[in-house]
């Protein structure tokens, strides 16, 4: 898990500092929920997650998507 913190990081701070040289549209947006439901389970056993959402876009389009558990 903070493996995967650490690289959406990173991800985050490369988007950024490329964006601001190059044109392009950087959007990033998160959701908070607590019903995530995947081929009818319940994946998150009643708790609430964060669900970020990182998208670049220059011509040609990047993105990144997650879903981390709070507990």
């Amino acid at each position: 898990m903070k493996k995967l913190r650490r690289a959406g990081t990173a991800l985050v701070a490369v988007l950024a500092s490329t964006s601001a040289s190059a044109k392009g549209e950087l959007k990033l947006d998160v959701d908070l929920t607590q019903l995530y439901m995947w081929r009818g389970l319940d994946l998150l056993d009643g708790t609430a997650a964060l669900q970020p959402d990182l998208t670049w876009d220059r011509g040609w389009y990047l993105g990144a998507w997650g879903s981390f558990a709070l507990d």
